[in-house]
């Protein structure tokens, strides 16, 4: 008997190894690399080298910046020669093309090891058409400290300028009509470093990583903007200081906080009317930015060809500062990415719910990518002092994206992270116990080599199995 029953085990375990084939669905996962920000004409042969490797490990496509100011350094002119030859090579090894439309400056943020600011006509051109810019100032992101931010145009400026990302996009559409097929996915910068986020810890003010960062919102656009948001929202004074517990003679008194250090230091950010509208309206301000500059997007690649092509976009993984006990959230919130309350809960997506529904609404859903930094990182990253919930927060931006059924993809935020096993492993924990559906690395370079070589391979052979 017991012979009979190692038989029938034999032929069942036989047929059903044959029948998984067709059970099974076959693997959607996208596993990409990035270029270098830019390839210097005596780096080309070392990048088809890494090319080839990542053929051979299995990758599928390769993500490349495409520079504004690079390719429109003269208004109306469009030189995409570059970019020509940088798409033949990821042809030529059978790889597939994802473009970033980069409206950012390269040069600003860490690992930029290349420098490409935003062409310059375009100020002059935006002050010059619209008598509601009284200087370049109007246009930048400036903060607290009063120092202003050249590496993007503020999205106070957005009725402006996104006429002039839709032609870009436009031409964009036109050059590379015939490679529609080689193209995976277009992603759209929506800010700093091609992210979602104000430049709230970027080098330009002392708003550096582990602190909280800089609020971004001191120009004289933004201000205004403030005051007509809280002014169409109460209508009168009467109604603004019953609520806010103040005594305003006039709208013109409203500005964001005079001091943001104590602003934050005393918690009148979460625990006052005043503060939490505020960093409601900084976060709405920014949210829809990103819908915005999606919804343009959309439209410009709504042809029956493009239309099948995904569109893009990436919050990054601010995890500093999350339970710091004095100003929890802080980092995050500077950057605009959460609300200061109803930020606690799987409810409310951990604070980046209305941010993930505002840019990608549900008749979109299928069409719009989000990708989300940090996967390489650990809770407690940088120290304890750091306040860091790294991992934490990949979860839950995996569990929010399951929750809306939104497509999800990740990445790693710094060069450095592949480099270790640790980095992989939380790599792996990601796309494996979570719901990431495709990972871009950076870099190329970091990717084809040595450790992540190795580990990237097991990990693309682990998800198609």
């Amino acid at each position: 008997m017991a012979y009979l029953w190692k038989i029938l085990q034999t032929f069942i375990a036989s047929f059903w190894k044959k029948l998984l084939p067709f059970c099974r669905p076959e693997s959607t996962f996208t596993a990409n690399v990035m270029a270098p920000l830019f390839i210097e004409e005596t780096d080309w042969e070392a990048f088809e080298k890494q090319l080839q490797i990542a053929r051979n490990m299995g990758i599928t496509a390769v993500s490349t910046d495409i520079w504004w100011g690079l390719v429109e350094a003269q208004e109306g002119i469009y030189d995409w020669e570059y970019y020509d030859k940088l798409l033949g090579k990821i042809q030529e090894y059978k790889l597939r093309w994802m473009p970033i439309m980069s409206f950012h400056q390269c040069g600003s943020n860490v690992g930029d090891e290349f420098w490409q600011p935003l062409p310059e006509w375009v100020w002059e051109k935006l002050k010059k058409e619209n008598l509601e810019i009284k200087s370049i100032e109007d246009l930048k992101y400036v903060s607290e400290e009063g120092t202003s931010n050249h590496e993007i145009i503020a999205l106070w400026a957005d009725r402006w300028v996104l006429p002039i990302y839709e032609r870009f996009l436009q031409h964009f559409k036109s050059h590379y009509q015939a490679v529609i097929s080689d193209i995976e996915e277009v992603n759209i910068s929506c800010g700093s470093a091609g992210e979602l986020r104000y430049p709230s810890y970027n080098y330009h003010d002392s708003g550096a990583y582990p602190n909280r960062g800089r609020l971004q919102c001191y120009s004289r656009l933004a201000k205004n903007d403030f005051r007509d948001a809280i002014k169409n929202r109460y209508a009168t004074l009467k109604k603004l200081n019953q609520a806010w517990q103040t005594d305003f003679q006039s709208f013109e008194e409203i500005e964001p906080p005079k001091d943001a250090a104590y602003f934050f230091e005393s918690e009148t950010y979460r625990t006052t009317f005043y503060g939490r509208e505020f960093i409601d309206w900084y976060t709405e301000s920014l949210a829809q930015h990103g819908k915005r500059m999606m919804q343009m997007a959309v439209q410009v690649f709504s042809d029956e060809d493009w239309k099948k092509v995904p569109l893009g976009f990436k919050i990054p993984g601010i995890h500093w500062r999350m339970t710091d006990p004095k100003k929890p959230r802080s980092a995050e919130i500077c950057a605009g990415l959460i609300p200061s309350h109803d930020n606690d809960s799987f409810g409310n997506g951990f604070g980046y719910q209305k941010m993930i529904e505002c840019v990608i609404p549900k008749h979109l859903r299928k069409r719009v990518i989000l990708h989300f930094t940090c996967l390489e990182m650990s809770d407690n990253q940088g120290g304890e002092d750091v306040y860091s919930k790294a991992q934490t927060l990949v979860f839950w931006i995996g569990d929010t994206a399951k929750k809306l059924k939104i497509n999800l993809k990740g990445e790693n935020a710094l060069a450095g992270g592949i480099l270790n096993e640790t980095g992989w492993d939380n790599i792996e924990k990601a796309v494996l116990q979570s719901h990431y559906s495709g990972l871009t690395t950076l870099r190329i370079e970091q990717a084809t080599s040595k450790i992540g070589q190795k580990r990237y391979t097991q990990l693309i052979q682990k998800v198609n199995q």
